[in-house]
């Protein structure tokens, strides 16, 4: 059912109510005068506790706090020597937005919720594929009989093929989890450019897989045929240069998307219904 705010205190009524059923003050769809927008602001209803009040505003604190850090941590957790400051303030933001996600309404908390859920299985599915790859690959090295020339190649290659696409398909859902953290957050702009981002994760993703893979296949194919000490995992970060580069297009749109809905937070742009289950 539609709702409508009181823009004396604040408090929820009926779609068409003309009298506020807390403050008796007249109902207009107009905004008042001097404000920018016709959407409601967040703030908490008159019935609200004190201690209501102040958990209240802490997850609204917090959740702030979280999506300013997961702006920052995306924009730089592709660039080489800083990823890993990226990846810890990206981690820490997450843990804000899910600890304040109760101030923001029912249907947000369980986007949150589900955007925790949804981030461990992309773990679960790479920790899996990688688990795999290395068991494969001690189960050929140690076997009696081990495999060598062309036999050994082919192994490897259906090994990395197995790997390289179990990775990109766990980037593919850890990106719907960062989409669900703040997706009820957002205006329709920032939707969009959430959206923007998975396709262009799922784009980069089947790019990286179809030149990627043969790079990593004559790496590996030149280490074995040619009977060389090189370091593999040196060789394929270095041919691979071009393909991290394109996967940070996924991680500035994502972290323009979480600016977009710090923004909104920050200036107070969220319908005011959604309060509704920090009363209870």
């Amino acid at each position: 059912m539609e709702s409508v705010a009181c823009n004396n205190c604040g408090a929820i009524n009926e779609s068409g109510a003309s009298i506020c059923s807390n403050c008796n003050s007249p109902i207009s769809t107009q905004p008042p005068q001097g404000q920018a927008s016709s959407t409601p602001q967040w703030k908490p209803g008159n019935d609200m506790s004190d201690y209501g009040r102040q958990v209240w505003t802490k997850e609204i604190d917090r959740t702030r706090t979280g999506l300013f850090l997961l702006t920052v941590g995306l924009f730089i957790s592709w660039i080489p020597y800083v990823q890993y400051i990226g990846g810890l303030l990206v981690f820490i933001g997450a843990i804000l937005v899910i600890l304040g996600r109760r101030a923001f309404g029912d249907k947000h908390s369980t986007y949150v919720v589900l955007a925790f859920v949804v981030f461990i299985i992309s773990m679960v599915v790479s920790g899996a594929m990688a688990s795999v790859f290395a068991l494969s690959i001690a189960s050929t090295l140690t076997s009696p009989n081990p495999p060598t020339g062309q036999a050994l190649i082919a192994q490897l290659d259906g090994g990395l093929a197995s790997l390289l696409a179990g990775v990109i398909v766990a980037s593919i859902i850890g990106t719907i989890a960062y989409i669900l953290l703040s997706f009820e957050l957002q205006a329709q702009i920032g939707k969009q450019v959430l959206i923007a981002a998975f396709i262009a994760s799922v784009v980069i993703g089947i790019a990286m897989f179809a030149l990627a893979l043969p790079v990593l296949e004559s790496v590996v194919s030149t280490a074995v045929q040619g009977g060389t000490t090189i370091n593999v995992a040196a060789e394929i970060q270095g041919k691979l240069l071009l393909f991290q580069l394109l996967d940070a297009i996924p991680d500035i749109l994502l972290g323009t998307g979480f600016y977009l809905a710090y923004k909104r937070v920050l200036n107070h742009e969220i319908p005011a219904h959604a309060t509704a289950s920090t009363t209870q």
